[in-house]
């Protein structure tokens, strides 16, 4: 039934990546669309690059001076890279910012195959490796949100030698996910409706109106397209020990979409060596939209505390 709820999830807040995912062209132009809409908002100078991998071409929006050091931030599912709009202000005062659209997901990044997409972590590791080498990094700090939360985890616990910080907000694959998670979703996927769409994305949007006027519109599309991207399993406990970083794990106290804050963080705080762990109270499953002032708060004392971050200056 966990895996059932995870696969599922995908199919759900996944979205689309190359043209075999779409319903049809005017589709593929309205998520550009309401992707162009949002880059035109990010609040700070920014320059868009394509990077190519042996799995496709990898879009990133790169902000901050070239003299501070790098970090990577990796999305949740169905949102894009656009998701870091109200923190890129912050972080990009501090660090050279890498905003990535993940592949098999909707924004500008483009599968060559879908049969070579990024199913596993072993691809996802080896995704992220030949981004850094092409990017010019050997070490980066990671912010990872939902699925990119666990993407991370994983390139974390692969590569320690690549990662100096991890923050994490509301990951997959700490928590278990509850039986009442797994009939909402599958009662979607086999009998869906417009009602449950609005029903799925009122859900993993909680209650805040504004992170519901910011991402609903690229949800409501995302339900549409295929999506070709990892599913979520629970990183075991003995991948959890091998994360090396310092690590931050913010957690949602409304998130309903990973599970139970308090067993994640009490899963976390057993398994992963360095790992602090905070509650934002009244916060949903995005709550860097939800409170960005305090989550950006949060964010940026974690990641420049450490002098020693002087050595990931490029």
């Amino acid at each position: 039934m966990y895996q059932a709820v995870l696969l599922a999830t995908g199919i759900l807040l996944s979205g689309c990546a190359s043209s075999q995912m779409y319903r049809s062209p005017e589709h593929e132009a309205k998520i550009i669309s309401i992707y162009d809409s949002k880059l035109a908002q990010w609040p700070v100078p920014f320059d868009t690059l394509r990077v190519p991998t042996r799995f496709g071409t990898t879009h990133v929006t790169v902000s901050g001076g070239k003299d501070k050091p790098p970090l990577v931030l990796l999305h949740a599912m169905g949102v894009t890279s656009m998701m870091w709009k109200d923190n890129i202000e912050s972080l990009s005062r501090h660090f050279r910012t890498y905003a990535v659209d993940g592949l098999g997901d909707i924004g500008k990044s483009r599968l060559y195959d879908t049969d070579e997409s990024l199913d596993d972590a072993d691809r996802v590791q080896e995704w992220l490796n030949e981004l850094l080498d092409s990017l010019g990094i050997q070490k980066a700090c990671f912010a990872g949100a939902s699925l990119g939360g666990w993407s991370a985890m994983h390139y974390a616990a692969r590569e320690p030698n690549r990662v100096a910080k991890l923050a994490l907000l509301g990951p997959m694959g700490i928590a278990s996910v509850s039986l009442k998670v797994v009939w909402r979703i599958l009662s979607l996927v086999w009998f869906p409706t417009e009602s449950k769409k609005r029903d799925m994305i009122e859900w993993a949007l909680s209650t805040n109106r504004r992170t519901r006027e910011t991402f609903s519109e690229h949800m409501w599309v995302a339900m549409d397209c295929r999506g070709f991207l990892p599913t979520p399993w629970e990183l075991s406990d003995e991948e959890l020990m091998q994360i090396k970083a310092p690590t931050l794990l913010l957690l949602g106290e409304r998130d309903e979409v990973i599970g139970s804050a308090a067993e994640a963080k009490e899963r976390a705080e057993a398994f992963i060596p360095n790992a602090r762990v905070k509650i934002i109270t009244e916060a949903g499953h995005m709550m860097n939209t939800d409170l960005p002032d305090s989550v950006n708060a949060v964010l940026v004392k974690f990641l420049t505390e450490d002098s020693s971050l002087n050595a990931l200056m490029r």
